[in-house]
């Protein structure tokens, strides 16, 4: 389950939301392109802290203007295919929180497909509610079907994990 993935996710250092974005963009294209008609989403998770990977010349020790800006691309390639993205960001600095929201300029664009869209958590209950709140945001929008069977049942997380969503949490994962 989704719950089960986001429990299994181990930090190493390094944070590259591009990532997680990037992987999400291949995936709904892929979709799309295979005929998928449904809205999708992108919910980033993590840290708000671009330090890269191994190849940016921080090398995940700090801020990476490298990394904020190929998220910053990646990001824009998903909303101009018409893809919502939600971002969660866990005790963010005031600059990560820009990076994610935006502030109407060019070097803070933002992640997120609006401010409103960019929320921040403090604690597992704080995490917890979101995610809540971004299920029935999302399932309200989207009218779905499947088997009622009991070993077909699908979690509506799972689901929606499989179909529109990808998270980009704290490192490749």
């Amino acid at each position: 389950t989704l719950i089960n993935t986001v429990s299994g996710l181990n930090a190493n250092g390094w944070t590259d939301p591009n990532f997680g974005l990037n992987n999400a963009y291949n995936k709904l294209t892929a979709a799309t392109e295979n005929g998928d008609t449904l809205p999708k989403y992108v919910i980033l998770f993590t840290d708000g802290e671009p330090t890269g990977n191994s190849s940016d010349s921080s090398q995940g020790a700090s801020w990476s203007n490298d990394a904020q800006k190929r998220a910053e691309v990646t990001a824009k390639k998903l909303k101009d295919k018409g893809v919502s993205i939600y971002t969660i960001g866990f005790a963010l600095s005031s600059k990560a929180e820009k990076f994610l929201a935006g502030d109407g300029s060019n070097d803070y664009p933002g992640i997120a497909s609006s401010a409103e869209c960019a929320k921040t958590a403090d604690d597992a209950a704080g995490l917890s509610e979101l995610f809540r709140t971004f299920e029935q945001t999302i399932f309200n929008d989207v009218d779905i079907e499947w088997h009622t069977a009991p070993q077909q049942r699908m979690t509506q997380s799972y689901y929606a994990a499989e179909r529109a969503l990808s998270l980009a949490g704290r490192n490749r994962f």
